[in-house]
């Protein structure tokens, strides 16, 4: 990770403080994800040098490292060296405005007085943990894309662990039962969810050069419109061809918005297709020969697409993912994991079974992920339409804005904050405020200003959502993509194992 300007140079990420009571804890559910996300960790029990003085090296670790995470367990709570560990992270970071200590609860035990006033990852419920971790690694710098490919780089890197146990029956038949029901339930799912996603791009490079284009339209039609005033023949053949120019790149963006829905509906065109087709044609034609009208007709047609079909696009890609279902694609490796963790290896054949079971995780936190994204997205989405309205009332009645703000709340309730990004906070933290605005009406001395208040308000929360929808519409487009290349990468590992 990069040390911003200015800041202190560190050796390390990530300090882990734990009780050596939960090392087998530690290693499978923190340890092992960190290093899959490329992070430098530090841990006592590998980093620590042989016979240095203990007080010295946790006064080392904590000061060489950006972040300590406490795992904060009943063994932990009770451990004396690990509550030193944390108050020397105290020390340094006194206000926590620099996130340098981090607990991570792990079991449902009071917090250490030392730690009771810090804001801790909760990774109690066991279903939640990779998605507990996956907002982790964002607080420890990640980009929100790279912690989506941490989790399917470790379920690749699992699967290909297995290719070392094949001459075991068992796992060979369970082997061939998951290519079966990864071909006939998975694959199928991961490879639409790709040709969706890379149609999303292209749509979105459409949609930008069609609003530029839109743009130039209206200085085209001020210009060379039949009554336009103090327009010379040179201005107008200058804005011709600033026009045409963009036209050409908005024909070459719904070229390739063509062609890659032909190739995602191959089996079923849709009709939008054809009426895309004809409105390049006549805005290529119009533009060619000069005619106002005829942008008009054809900037209308493309429109009519542009402005329903990435919407239902989006639509598509939220029912797909979440009829995507790897439950059944999981059972026969987690029969694989029974059989081999009951042979007992040891060495290099132990740390190939444990990436194995680190994958199986990892398989888990995707299905969790996809879920709470489909979720969320679906859940924002229904939340900035029924906020939409508002946009154009000025001055809406409080008790408009008290009764749908009533039929919110369900939808806030419905939002996954494990499965959010950074928006998930300040989308809640505004959402009270409205709250407390609404509450505030009996006692309001002015009716009116109250009511200005609460309507800037809830616009702010408007734009929260919107801001929220569009982040979490790009994690999932981002996530569906990468499902994409996780198809294709179990696909070679099996076929591989079959030669």
């Amino acid at each position: 990770m990069t040390t911003p300007e200015g800041s202190p140079e560190y050796t390390h990420d990530v300090f882990i403080s734990y009780s050596h009571n939960d090392k087998n804890l530690v290693l499978g559910e923190v340890l092992r994800p960190l290093l899959a996300a490329q992070l430098r960790v530090l841990i006592d029990s590998e980093d620590f040098q042989f016979g240095g003085v203990a007080i010295r090296s946790m006064e080392d670790a904590v000061k060489n490292t950006r972040h300590t995470l406490a795992v904060v367990t009943e063994n932990y709570s009770k451990s004396g060296w690990s509550s030193f560990e944390v108050q020397l992270a105290q020390l340094r970071d006194p206000d926590g405005s620099n996130r340098r200590l981090i607990p991570l609860l792990f079991e449902d035990v009071p917090l250490p007085d030392s730690i009771q006033l810090r804001t801790y990852a909760d990774f109690r419920k066991l279903e939640e943990r990779g998605q507990m971790m996956a907002k982790l690694l964002e607080q420890l710098g990640l980009s929100r894309e790279a912690v989506l490919q941490t989790a399917t780089r470790s379920a690749s890197r699992g699967i290909e662990s297995l290719r070392h146990f094949l001459t075991t029956a068992d796992v060979r038949e369970q082997l061939a039962r998951f290519k079966e029901e990864f071909d006939e339930g998975a694959r199928p799912g991961m490879r639409l969810l790709a040709a969706y996603k890379g149609l999303h791009d292209v749509f979105h490079m459409a949609l930008l050069c069609n609003r530029n284009l839109q743009e130039r339209k209206k200085e085209l039609f001020k210009v060379c419109a039949a009554d336009a005033e103090d327009a010379d023949e040179a201005a107008r053949e200058k804005c011709w061809a600033a026009f045409t120019n963009v036209a050409e790149d908005l024909c070459i963006q719904l070229r390739a918005v063509i062609r890659k829905a032909l190739e995602t509906f191959r089996d079923d065109p849709r009709p939008w297709i054809d009426e895309l087709g004809m409105g390049v044609k006549d805005l290529d034609a119009a533009a060619n020969s000069q005619s106002l009208e005829g942008v008009k007709d054809a900037l209308q047609l493309i429109q009519r697409v542009l402005g329903r079909e990435p919407a239902d696009l989006n639509r598509r890609l939220g029912e797909e993912a979440g009829r995507l279902n790897f439950g059944r694609v999981m059972a026969p490796l987690q029969h694989i994991l029974e059989t081999l963790n009951a042979a007992n290896f040891a060495g290099e054949a132990a740390e190939r079974l444990e990436a194995f079971a680190g994958g199986l995780k990892s398989f888990v936190q995707l299905q969790q992920t996809l879920k709470g994204l489909v979720r969320n997205h679906d859940a924002l989405q229904a939340m900035d339409d029924q906020l939409a309205p508002f946009d154009d009332d000025e001055m809406p009645e409080p008790k408009r804005i008290r009764n749908e703000w009533r039929l919110l709340g369900k939808r806030r309730l419905a939002l996954s904050g494990a499965s959010s990004g950074a928006w998930f906070e300040p989308l809640q933290a505004v959402g009270t405020t409205v709250e407390q605005e609404l509450d505030a009406e009996s006692g309001a001395p002015d009716a009116a200003r109250w009511a200005g208040q609460l309507r800037r308000k809830l616009m702010k929360f408007r734009k929260q959502v919107t801001e929220a929808f569009q982040q979490t519409d790009a994690d999932l487009n981002s996530l569906c993509g990468q499902l994409g290349d996780f198809e294709r990468q179990i696909t070679q590992t099996l076929d591989k194992m079959n030669q």
